[in-house]
């Protein structure tokens, strides 16, 4: 008769059901994401200089230790090394300035480092109350680098406006600009300018072309649904050419450019070919200008707030492209990927079931 030592060592471990092992696991998707944010992150260094490694240092390091702090008081293991901690302190860091403007008697005389309280205090809501307080990783309602970021926008408005923002290096012009979606933008912005990144924004959101080379790596390696930012990108380019038909609020001027275009082109004055040159800029201004990429591929497809099915991620992905216009379009607040997305994460559970593949035998 044979006795547990003598038995043979087990070679298979039998568990539950589904037996499906992947090699995949938190810690690869998540360094993987860091590394496809890594490019844009060096174009901002490139072209705001220390100020943003400043910047970047303090959100990163913030958020790990808000993370483990509150792990240790939880009694669970500390898990910085899946890299969640630091994916969220990079794209908090990412939407947020690399400097605050100087006001004196009502006017910008200058630049100043951005207050330190701005990357701190983000990080610690992100990480602690829009992640940690609903279970950590996996159970967060909405995306913590954009609760981290809207907690900051409200709490220091001055700091992180849109109004005037750092110019990058090399433009000596002027120490700060308009955005290109603020009502007092300059013309002069190109598409090539918005597309490289040679433009006033926040440090990771000013160069499409390198987000978009470290998006296509994330698609490559399925850790992004494509669907997601396609319907993001349509449905922001349709609604916004709607909405562009009259402005109601002050705008940016190449917004009431197109607008204008567009009363052009109903009274036979502008012909198609001319319309569709201008409408062709609108929507690439649209898309570049702000952080709609950066929004449509890393943050609107976070695989804990984003829905599961296919179709769903490209509901998902229209809905915010949808409020993004709104938002731009009918508020005061020029940009509106922020609460776009954190208001279709709020959704989300509404879409998965919307979505979800009926079982084989269910009638509906």
């Amino acid at each position: 008769m044979s006795t547990p030592d003598s038995l043979p060592p087990m070679e298979w471990s039998v568990s539950a059901s589904p037996h499906i092992k992947d090699r995949e696991n938190t810690p690869r998707i998540m360094w993987s994401v860091v590394a496809a944010l890594a490019p844009a992150g060096m174009w901002g260094l490139y072209v705001f200089g220390v100020q943003a490694l400043y910047v970047i240092l303090l959100c990163v390091i913030s958020a790990a230790a808000t993370e483990a702090i509150i792990q240790r008081l939880r009694g669970r293991p500390v898990t910085l090394c899946d890299g969640s901690a630091v994916v969220t302190g990079l794209l908090l860091a990412y939407c947020l300035p690399s400097a605050s403007p100087v006001i004196q008697n009502g006017q910008v005389v200058g630049l100043t480092w951005l207050k330190w309280q701005v990357p701190v205090v983000g990080a610690v809501v992100a990480i602690g109350i829009a992640k940690q307080c609903f279970g950590g990783l996996g159970h967060n309602i909405w995306n913590p680098a954009l609760v981290g970021r809207a907690f900051v926008q409200l709490a220091y408005p001055s700091c992180v406006s849109l109004s005037q923002w750092p110019w990058p290096a090399g433009r000596v012009d002027a120490v700060t600009k308009a955005t290109a979606l603020a009502k007092g933008a300059p013309a002069a912005f190109s598409l090539q300018d918005l597309f490289i990144g040679n433009v006033p924004g926040c440090i990771g959101e000013i160069s499409a072309l390198f987000l978009l080379i470290g998006a296509a790596y994330l698609i490559a390696r399925k850790y992004v649904n494509w669907r997601l930012p396609l319907g993001y990108l349509l449905a922001l380019a349709l609604f916004a050419t709607l909405f562009a038909w009259a402005p109601r609020h002050p705008i940016a001027p190449w917004v009431n450019d197109f607008a204008a275009s567009f009363v052009q082109f109903r009274g036979g004055e502008l012909p198609l070919g001319g319309f569709a040159s201008d409408w062709l800029r609108f929507v690439g201004m649209q898309i570049f200008a702000g952080g709609v990429i950066l929004g449509a591929f890393f943050m609107a497809t976070d695989m804990v707030t984003s829905p599961l099915t296919s179709r769903g991620q490209f509901i998902y992905g229209v809905g915010c492209g949808a409020l993004t216009a709104l938002i731009r379009f009918f508020s005061s607040y020029p940009e509106g990927v922020c609460y776009a997305i954190l208001l279709m994460n709020t959704i989300r559970p509404y879409v998965d079931r919307w979505t979800r593949q009926r079982v084989i035998g269910q009638t509906r």
